[in-house]
């Protein structure tokens, strides 16, 4: 949890018994903290430039616009920032995200809707994007910190500077796994050999525990703020604020997270509240007058869930 690597082949895959990494190859690491996510490239030992194409046109749905401010800071190295405009399940959704790479770059292409790369720094559309491009020669590692937000490109850049700040890609990577391990660790599961000889079901087991706690995601700033689903931006006062709903499909679960987390059930027991104050300000009749901060499937049956915990005791 907390980190993925792959590595880009530049080899015929069907040579059977490849091991490490081939000349050509480059190494993709990804890690992440709550808002921020961290990618990190090492090209191999003979390459002298390595490029980033950061790609706005993809997202889990419908892709409405998309934007690019670029940016140099004062060491060399860029600053990409922006919003995504998109459709989820017939609301929008706006993020907005701030981005630094972490090695200085020597060129910046960008793209829009036609298709021309040029110098433009500034790009818009359903379809743009920016090419980065590096010297290699004092670090073959080029990578991106990204960091999403509900609220807006300032609000991305102190989230970034308040979660990152000077830590190291292995210290997020550490944290995270520290993390997840201190919460996934909360429910001990045994399995005798005849049981489970191999250990599949105690992977299993930790894995859809793993991935319940997937959503909701924490929509709340580092500075304490979330916008509701009226589109105003309001303070988390004494919680965090969690949004990105499916509790049309998976209200069983939060019984669960009562058991296992309750803190964070008591949060989002809370936000669900809040949701429904939030939505008592718009015309509930119409879905696409709401303004979802992040992806949300569909939040009905959330009464169940503020019933269960108000049985629970919850306050």
């Amino acid at each position: 949890p907390g980190y993925y690597q792959v590595s880009l082949l530049d080899a015929n895959p069907d040579v059977a018994g490849l091991t490490g990494l081939l000349p050509g190859a480059i190494n993709a690491e990804m890690t992440a903290d709550t808002r921020s996510g961290w990618d990190r490239y090492t090209f191999p030992a003979t390459a002298s430039t390595g490029t980033l194409v950061l790609d706005l046109s993809v997202n889990h749905h419908e892709r409405i616009n998309a934007t690019a401010d670029v940016s140099m800071l004062a060491d060399g190295r860029a600053a990409i920032s922006g919003q995504l405009d998109a459709n989820f399940n017939c609301c929008d959704y706006t993020l907005y995200y701030y981005a630094e790479t972490t090695l200085p770059v020597r060129s910046v292409r960008s793209w829009g809707d036609d298709g021309a790369l040029n110098d433009a720094v500034r790009q818009s559309g359903k379809d743009a994007g920016v090419i980065l491009e590096f010297d290699l020669a004092a670090s073959k590692a080029a990578g991106l910190k990204i960091t999403l937000s509900p609220i807006s490109t300032e609000q991305a850049r102190i989230d970034q500077m308040n979660e990152l700040g000077a830590r190291s890609f292995e210290d997020v990577r550490g944290a995270a796994y520290a993390q997840w391990n201190a919460l996934l660790s909360r429910v001990a599961v045994t399995a005798s050999p005849a049981s489970d000889p191999d250990g599949n079901l105690q992977k299993l087991f930790y894995t859809h525990l793993y991935k319940m706690y997937g959503t909701p995601v924490n929509a709340t700033s580092t500075t304490g703020t979330y916008r509701g689903i009226d589109g105003v931006v309001r303070e988390a006062r004494g919680y965090v604020h969690y949004d990105g709903w499916s509790t049309w499909d998976d209200y069983r679960k939060y019984g669960v997270i009562a058991l296992t987390a309750p803190e964070r059930f008591r949060d989002m027991a809370r936000s669900m509240v809040d949701l429904f104050a939030d939505l008592s300000h718009t015309d509930a009749s119409d879905p696409s007058a709401l303004v979802n901060s992040v992806p949300t499937v569909r939040f009905e049956r959330s009464a169940v869930v503020i019933a269960d915990a108000l049985a629970k005791g919850v306050e």
